[in-house]
C-alpha cells in the first residue's frame, strides 16, 4: 500500500449533533470502479483519538460516487447521537483499487450540541451530557455577554451566549460588598429551558475564593 503525497483541500464542517448532514469533495481517482476504500475520520486533534468514523466498506449507502472524481459522503442522524460536541478535525481519505491511499480533503469538524427545534421542541435527548458541559462551561465562565454593572462595578445582569450558541441570562443572586464580586448567580440556557446555580462562595480576607460549591443545573 502506498501513499500519495498531495496537498489535500482544506475545508470547515459545521455540524449540528444528530442532524443529516453532506460533506462533498474533489478527489483524483476518476470513476468509482477506482474507489475500493472511502474512510471519514473525525478526531479530537488531528491523529488524535477518532471521535466517528464511516467507511464505505461499512457505510455504503452513505458515500456517492456516481459523478467522476467527485464523492458525497452522506452523515446520518444516529452517525452523531452520544458523540460528544466540540471542535474536532476531520481528513476524508480514499484507496484506489491499486492500493494508493490519498487524503484529499481536511478541516475542522464543529460538532454543534443538540438544539431542542431538531426534536419537535423537546427536551434534549442528550440533556444530561448538556447539563454536565453546562457545569464544564460555568465553572470556566465560557460565555460571551453584555453585562450591566452597578455603580461599583459588579455585574448585576448580563444577556450571555453560551459555546454552542444558546442564548441565556446571567444574574447576580449575591454581591460581595466588601471585596466588590460576585459571590452567588444563576444562569440560563435558553434553548434547553436548564438553569445553572452556583451557590454563595467563601472568599477570605484577602477576597480570594477559598470554598466554591459546585454549580447545580435543573
Amino acid at each position: 500500500m502506498a501513499w500519495i503525497s498531495t496537498e489535500p483541500a482544506w475545508v470547515d464542517v459545521d455540524h449540528t449533533r444528530g442532524d443529516n448532514a453532506t460533506i462533498t469533495f474533489a478527489h483524483s481517482l476518476g470513476a468509482s470502479g477506482n474507489v475500493a476504500e472511502a474512510r471519514l475520520m473525525v478526531r479530537n486533534r488531528p491523529d488524535g483519538d477518532l471521535i466517528l468514523s464511516l467507511t464505505k466498506t461499512a457505510n455504503s449507502s452513505q458515500w456517492n460516487f456516481s459523478t467522476s472524481n467527485v464523492g458525497v459522503i452522506s452523515i446520518l442522524p444516529g452517525d452523531t447521537d452520544g458523540r460528544v460536541a466540540g471542535d474536532w478535525y476531520y481528513d476524508i481519505e480514499l484507496t484506489h483499487t491499486n492500493g494508493t491511499v490519498t487524503t484529499f480533503q481536511k478541516g475542522r469538524y464543529y460538532l454543534r450540541a443538540d438544539i431542542a427545534s431538531n426534536y419537535g421542541g423537546d427536551v434534549l435527548p442528550g440533556a444530561l451530557e448538556l447539563e454536565v458541559l453546562l457545569l464544564q462551561w460555568t465553572l470556566t465562565e465560557a460565555w460571551a455577554g453584555t453585562f450591566t454593572r452597578d455603580s461599583d462595578d459588579v455585574i448585576t445582569t448580563a444577556s450571555i451566549t453560551w459555546p454552542d450558541g444558546a442564548g441565556g441570562t446571567f444574574t447576580t443572586v449575591t454581591k460581595n460588598s466588601t471585596y466588590l464580586a460576585v459571590d452567588a448567580f444563576t444562569a440560563t440556557h435558553n434553548v434547553s429551558g436548564l438553569t445553572v446555580t452556583q451557590a454563595a462562595m467563601t472568599r477570605n480576607s484577602n477576597g480570594s475564593v477559598t470554598v466554591r460549591p459546585l454549580p447545580t443545573v435543573s
